[in-house]
């Protein structure tokens, strides 16, 4: 199955923030009922350290991060999310 992204997850972000106790949480709350179901979840995340890319973090077991060789902003950017 896929579940698709849409422009509306901008608003996601704020809803988050303001009616939930725990917003870096929320995905791995949703997901938990569907560990047993798939082998592999793949959640693409839009290359910032926002909230919605802190729940993927919060809600993943592995995580690949894609970097540009040779590029030392790429470098910067990944020594942020360590």
């Amino acid at each position: 199955g896929l579940i698709y992204g849409s422009l509306q997850l901008g608003k996601a972000e704020d809803e988050l923030k303001d009616d939930t106790p725990r917003p870096s949480e929320e995905l791995r709350q949703k997901l938990a009922p569907l560990m047993g179901l798939y082998d592999v979840i793949l959640i693409d995340c839009p290359p910032s350290l926002k909230l919605l890319t802190s729940n993927a973090l919060a809600a993943s077991t592995h995580v690949i991060i894609p970097i540009e060789s040779g590029s030392q902003y790429g470098m910067y950017g990944m020594t942020d999310l360590l």
